[in-house]
């Protein structure tokens, strides 16, 4: 059951990071600009919604395979080095993320 949550609140802090990522990029980019054939500014969003759900999914299955991951059997393996390094990952972006955001509400507040 930890594994469970620590593979989730990893992939959900991948995600939201990558989703600040996107949002800041687009946030700074003129509207005109965001026209590629035949998507435009209005569609871009939905897009990206469903990239940041298909990566998500993917992160969680990343997290449980090195978490939990079954080797063609029914009990679960012993994480090892790469569950280790997954959730320092995960540590490591969320406090990046809340270092980052918490210099650009200072920033915002500041102006």
């Amino acid at each position: 059951m930890v594994r469970t949550l620590l593979s989730s609140g990893v992939a959900t802090v991948l995600t939201i990071a990558l989703a600040l990522i996107l949002f800041g990029t687009l946030f700074n980019t003129v509207p005109d600009r965001l026209t590629f054939g035949p998507f435009n500014a209005n569609n871009l969003p939905f897009i990206l919604f469903v990239f940041l759900v298909v990566a998500g999914i993917l992160f969680y299955w990343v997290g449980w395979r090195v978490l939990i991951g079954f080797d063609f059997e029914e009990t679960a393996l012993n994480p090892g080095r790469a569950g280790a390094l997954w959730v320092m990952l995960g540590g490591a972006v969320l406090i990046a993320v809340i270092l980052l955001g918490g210099a650009a509400l200072i920033s915002a507040v500041q102006n």
